[in-house]
């Protein structure tokens, strides 16, 4: 599980040098009338567009808004407490389980394969992590 591991915080250290690297936010879109639309924050704004269709779709728009990097710094700091945190403990009662009634209780293994399942489509993911 160690390979593991070491995927999921080279996922997560990737996500964060990618919101490093953008515009701060918070983000916030006013959904202007007609083309093109603006994804804006304090530092810059964004011009939304395509050259198939000239109304860029709003949910999009929305889902780009809802993952400004501040909220990626948020993920990053949760998934690093997970890791960090709560999955030694989860780890030592694994084996306490395991030592004391004989039999493997793989919730640690489990929370892994959980945290690497947003990462599945990346090259180094091995389909025995899928949960």
């Amino acid at each position: 599980m160690n390979e593991l591991v070491e995927f999921i915080r080279a996922r997560i250290e990737e996500d964060e040098m990618v919101a490093v690297a953008a515009t701060r936010g918070p983000w916030t879109w006013t959904a202007p009338r007609g083309y093109p639309q603006q994804v804006s924050n304090s530092r810059a704004v964004l011009i939304a567009e395509t050259y198939t269709n000239p109304a860029f779709p709003a949910y999009d728009i929305e889902h780009i808004v809802r993952h400004d990097p501040n909220r990626v710094f948020r993920e990053v700091a949760a998934k690093r407490k997970l890791l960090d945190d709560l999955f030694p403990d989860i780890q030592g009662m694994d084996g306490m389980i395991e030592g004391e009634w004989g039999h493997h209780n793989p919730a640690a293994d489990r929370l892994l394969e959980v945290l690497a399942l947003p990462y599945a489509d990346h090259d180094d993911y091995r389909e025995e992590w899928r949960p």
